[in-house]
């Protein structure tokens, strides 16, 4: 979502700061959140969904300042004209700030959303893609997977999807 429908214009350096203070504060742990959504998911399988809800919350915090979006219009009224098509969103932003855009922006809502929250592994990965098509029981022939990083590139590519990059 962020990059390809929206820009949210993240404060990077001041989000990684904010998830390392409070690592070190509860878990006496020193993080470095690079790559961010790699590290997040290791605290997860280390301490638990518990304290993973908690560092989403935080990032959810950064990515809920609406007044930095840039939208990509041309996208979104292009989704939104996708009447008898099927939409998912796979992002590897928070739940609540996926919901708020979708509320606020989306006329066509998506089928499926997988999010940060429950991603199977993040990005780079085929999996959720292959998820998609499975809950859809589709071909990848059938699909298009449109992102805006390298990572997404290489997403569609280990699902055999045909992946346009914006």
């Amino acid at each position: 979502m962020d990059g390809t429908l929206v820009n949210l214009n993240v404060n990077w350096r001041e989000l990684k700061k904010n998830l390392f203070e409070f690592v070190k504060k509860e878990k006496g742990e020193e993080v470095n959140f690079t790559p961010l959504d790699q590290k997040i998911n290791q605290l997860r399988g280390k301490y638990g969904d518990f304290f993973y809800s908690q560092l989403l919350e935080i990032v959810s915090r950064f990515e809920l300042c609406e007044e930095r979006y840039e939208l990509n219009h041309d996208l979104i009224d292009l989704l939104n004209k996708l009447k008898n098509k099927k939409i998912a969103i796979y992002s590897m932003n928070t739940r609540r700030c996926v919901e708020n855009f979708i509320q606020k922006n989306l006329i066509k809502k998506p089928d499926i959303e997988i999010v940060k929250d429950d991603c199977t592994e993040p990005k780079p990965t085929g999996k959720d893609l292959k998820k998609i098509l499975n809950i859809w029981k589709m071909n990848v022939e059938d699909v298009i997977y449109i992102g805006d990083l390298e990572k997404d590139r290489l997403s569609g590519e280990k699902a055999n999807i045909k992946t346009y990059i914006i």
